[in-house]
This record gives C-alpha cells, structure tokens and sequence, in this order.
C-alpha cells in the first residue's frame, strides 16, 4: 500500500489540471484495489454511467461469465452477431482475454481473484465502459467447439440490450424468487438475485 500510495500521489504531482469526479472515483478504485479486501472499495460511479445510459450511451452488448482468466457467454442475446451462449471469448480487439480482463480487475479490491471475477461478472458492462468508454465495436475472436471464429459486435444502447432480452421469451428472464415446500418435508427455495428486484438501487 505505502508503494501504490506514492505512485498515486506521483500521478497526482505531474497532473495540471483537476480530477473530475468521474476521475477521481477510477483513480481511488485503482489505489484501494490494493488493500485487496472486499470492504474496502470505492463504490463505482453509478450516476456518471447512468447519464450516459441516458445520453443513449453505448455498452458491451452480450451477457458474459469470468471464470480464472477466461470469458464465456452466458446471454447471447438471441445469438447477436452470431455469438452463442457457451462461446468462450478469448481476444477483444485484437487483445488475449487474460490481460484484457486485468484492466477490467485492477478497479475491484477482493481478498481473492474469484471473488474480483465474480464482482466483475455481475458489474461487467459498467467495468468495462469505465476501461474502455466510447468503444462502438468489439471485434471478437471466439473458441467454439474446438474450432475459432470471429465475430464483430457493434455496443448496444441499454434500451437495445432490454429489447433483445425481451424477444428472448421466458426462458432467459431474470429468476423470480420463489418459496414452497417439496413432500417428504423439504424446502425449496430459489433465490433469484441477491438485491431487491423491484428496487435494485435498495441494495
């Protein structure tokens, strides 16, 4: 930490003009990422990508897994530029997945790397318009089946992303929570996701 606090305050020195807040915010998730506990971070800056979700913004369009350095689809989206759930990701624009998804990390502070790969799953088109913003395409290079293929997926707006989940039916809906007694004196229970899914901002 005493290293990382001294590379930080000598980025600061040779800056000439103010961090704004969307500056800041990156900067002290960089420097807290080092303290590598999950209680102590910098929240993400959540009203900055909202305006921008706003503002029509673009995002990464297809649902993803992190898992030990490797990307996968989980929500193709309906197969959105031919993309399909299972597809392991393995270059972005022209980069290997492993070092590209270290700059998405570098943001998180976690005791372990799978837990920063589970944040980071869960937080992924944030993390990623915070690294990379303004990126209107992402040129894939995708392992399927032993076999390689390349696909071109220009970013999606959040309302884009909404309707194509849509067209998808109820079988890529979010979970909905659920509570029951199985026979033989059972409980069942599904928790859906672990926010408040009428109120998500209510975590």
């Amino acid at each position: 930490l005493d290293e990382a606090f001294e590379q930080s305050k000598a980025a600061l020195k040779e800056r000439t003009e103010p961090l704004s807040t969307f500056e800041a915010t990156v900067f002290l998730q960089k420097f807290v990422a080092h303290a590598n506990t999950a209680h102590a971070r910098v929240d993400m800056p959540v009203p900055q990508f909202t305006e921008y979700l706003r503002s029509g913004g673009k995002l990464w369009p297809v649902g993803v897994r992190v898992d030990e350095g490797r990307l996968w689809v989980s929500d193709s989206l309906d197969g959105y530029a031919g993309l399909a759930e299972g597809d392991e990701i393995v270059q972005v624009n022209g980069v290997e997945v492993a070092p590209w998804l270290d700059g998405l990390v570098q943001h998180i502070s976690a005791e372990i790397r799978g837990l920063a790969e589970s944040i980071l799953t869960r937080s992924f088109r944030l993390q990623t318009w915070i690294e990379h913003p303004g990126v209107e395409r992402f040129e894939l290079t995708v392992r399927r089946a032993d076999r390689g293929l390349t696909c071109s997926a220009a970013a999606l707006s959040g309302e884009e992303i909404e309707a194509r989940r849509a067209l998808q039916g109820p079988t890529h809906a979010r979970a909905e929570r659920e509570a029951r007694m199985l026979p033989g004196g059972i409980a069942y229970l599904r928790t859906g996701a672990f926010y408040n899914v009428a109120s998500p901002e209510q975590r």
